[in-house]
């Protein structure tokens, strides 16, 4: 996810978009976790989208649900082959700092805290590689500190390590997780200092001091203050500490007060002491993006209590449809524009973690008892994904590119044609199969796999690539975190039984971290 914003090294951030640098099997549905979508999206494929697979006689069925079980046991099996690819390769060459580069075999430093480590952390154990996870465990008890003499991001330390923490502490009940994310997130506190409540981009944990940069005109980004309340409600509620969650929750409150756009909608940048906003550029892309993610998730987190959360997602999400959602020609896929003075018709890959949650808002009836906007919904998580697919699908090298453009009788074209592991179309395929039980989305996901092993695996580690226009493009020499904490866990999930992390009882930070629903 590249050049990332220079307030922060994260090239996967959902503020960083301008980076430089197959086998189908057609299988029925397995038990989903919600079926009653049957929206057919004209999907030319044999089973089309929200298509019943249910036609067959018994003994028909029973034949082909275990095929259907061995298929989906050997992807899962080959996604984890590729995880161990890359962690095998971090722990020879960069064990205990952040990143790997996996051509030169160099470690990168950015975030000083074994980023790599603290993000795979829920993904090792998923996987159920005990040994492992009793590695990276250990490493966090004895070797994690927070003393980097550097300013670090505050919000990709709060998804990343935070998160990490937070979500291991979830799946394993070890406290020593649970220690170091509320000693961390304490470290972090400063950064709220401001006249608003909305934090500052970037903090030194050992002096307490905040700045936000100067690029951007010293203004506090959207998608960043807007996406922390997921780990912070979560550490209040089980340290028992409010303040984590008073503090992350006036946030939303101090940005319901600002006068929004026209549009209904809001622009990505915010000055934290005069509370208005200080540009009126407005996307689901990079630097607004996961925002709109979080006004459904903390709703979901939180046992569906938080009302302003659920109102803000309702308006904004009609704005969207009414001002964003556009329809290419010819093909007449459905895509988010940009608006700023107009619209801009443009979509990041970041984007593309739109698809599941509209269908994810849609099967929890955040709308309550409304089914037509239901339907619209799901209609609109389905469409959206499927564009991400074609986004994926109408590349030489069968991977997306960074960002696309869309024109008039040419649908899309790549407008940055990196790929750097991203993982938000792989998450709303899990998503949208998990909801919906449609296969299609694991071919489209096992499509996608493949390409990655073909163009990004390396000799150590799997990079991202500069050009997916390209049969034979050369790889950029960075192993994203997020490839292991996203996109492959994501893959994983996509093939694993639907009792595995069910999303009735867990929700995704936007780092893929799964939390428990509060009870």
């Amino acid at each position: 996810m590249n050049l990332a914003k220079p307030s922060s090294p994260r090239p996967k951030t959902r503020d960083g978009a301008n980076d430089p640098s197959r086998a189908k099997v057609n299988t029925p549905s397995r038990a989903t976790e919600n079926n009653q979508y049957n929206l057919d999206t004209n999907t030319n494929t044999n089973n089309k989208l929200g298509e019943s697979n249910d036609n067959n006689d018994n003994a028909n069925n029973g034949e082909n649900a275990n095929t259907n079980d061995n298929e989906n046991e050997r992807r899962r099996e080959a996604v984890k082959e590729a995880f161990l690819h890359c962690w095998n390769a971090y722990k020879k060459y960069a064990w205990g700092k952040d990143e790997l580069k996996p051509l030169s075999h160099t470690p990168t430093t950015w975030m000083r805290m074994g980023l790599t480590i603290v993000d795979s952390l829920d993904t090792i154990y998923l996987m159920d590689l005990k040994d492992e996870f009793k590695l990276a465990r250990d490493w966090v008890a004895s070797e994690l500190r927070f003393d980097t003499p550097d300013s670090i991001s505050f919000f990709e330390t709060t998804i990343r390590i935070v998160g990490g923490l937070e979500s291991a502490y979830d799946l394993s009940k070890d406290k020593v997780f649970l220690d170091k994310a509320n000693e961390l997130t304490k470290k972090m506190l400063p950064a709220f200092d401001t006249r608003t409540g909305i934090p500052r981009v970037t903090i030194n944990i050992l002096n307490g001091h905040s700045s936000n940069p100067d690029w951007n005109g010293r203004s506090s980004v959207l998608s960043e203050a807007g996406t922390i309340q997921m780990e912070y409600a979560y550490l209040s509620q089980h340290t028992g500490n409010p303040e984590f969650r008073q503090k992350a929750f006036r946030v939303i409150e101090s940005l319901n007060e600002i006068p929004r756009h026209p549009s209904g909608l809001y622009p990505v940048y915010v000055n934290p002491e005069s509370g208005t906003f200080s540009r009126s550029l407005i996307t689901l892309g990079a630097l607004g993006d996961s925002f709109y993610e979080y006004l459904l998730k903390v709703w979901l987190l939180t046992g569906k209590k938080e009302k302003l959360f659920q109102q803000m997602y309702l308006d904004t999400t009609k704005a969207i449809q009414d001002k964003l959602i556009k329809y290419s020609t010819p093909s007449n896929l459905m895509y988010i524009a940009e608006l700023e003075g107009g619209t801009i018709d443009k979509m990041d890959h970041l984007v593309c973690f739109a698809g599941g949650m509209f269908a994810l808002g849609a099967h929890h009836k955040i709308m309550g008892d409304n089914v037509e906007l239901q339907n619209e919904h799901m209609r609109i998580g389905k469409e959206i994904t499927k564009t991400c697919h074609e986004m994926y699908k109408r590349q030489e090298s069968g991977l997306a590119p960074e960002l696309v453009r869309f024109y008039p009788n040419s649908d899309m074209r790549p407008g940055a044609n990196h790929y750097i592991l991203r993982p938000e179309t792989v998450e709303s395929f899990f998503v949208l199969y998990r909801l919906t039980g449609d296969p299609i989305y694991q071919e489209w996901g096992w499509e996608a796999f493949q390409a990655m092993v073909k163009h990004c695996k390396a000799e150590e580690g799997y990079s991202g690539i500069r050009d997916v226009t390209s049969q034979n493009p050369d790889k950029d020499d960075l192993q994203q975190s997020f490839f292991m904490a996203e996109t492959l866990k994501y893959l994983y999930l996509l093939f694993s039984p639907t009792d595995l992390i069910p999303l009735d009882k867990y929700v995704f930070n936007t780092e893929a971290h799964p939390l428990s629903i509060f009870s």
